[in-house]
């Protein structure tokens, strides 16, 4: 498994950081770098992500899994 800042997961793990910080604008956008490199893995994880309760009454949270799918 590759890790770093190239690795898709990073901004993936990153973002769910953010997200039980309460830091939603950077969790969300750590989602959308994340879906931009691996869009299906990104989508089914983020929406059954328990750490990801937090951001799912956002519209952008939204907006960029509807993106995905």
């Amino acid at each position: 498994m590759r890790t770093g800042a190239d690795d898709a997961m990073s901004p993936y793990l990153r973002g769910r950081r953010h997200a039980l910080r309460g830091e939603t604008d950077e969790a969300l956008a750590c989602l959308e770098r994340a879906a931009a490199k691996r869009p299906r893995l990104t989508a089914a994880r983020a929406a059954i992500e328990p750490r990801s309760r937090g951001l799912r009454g956002e519209p952008r949270f939204q907006a960029a899994l509807q993106a995905i799918r």
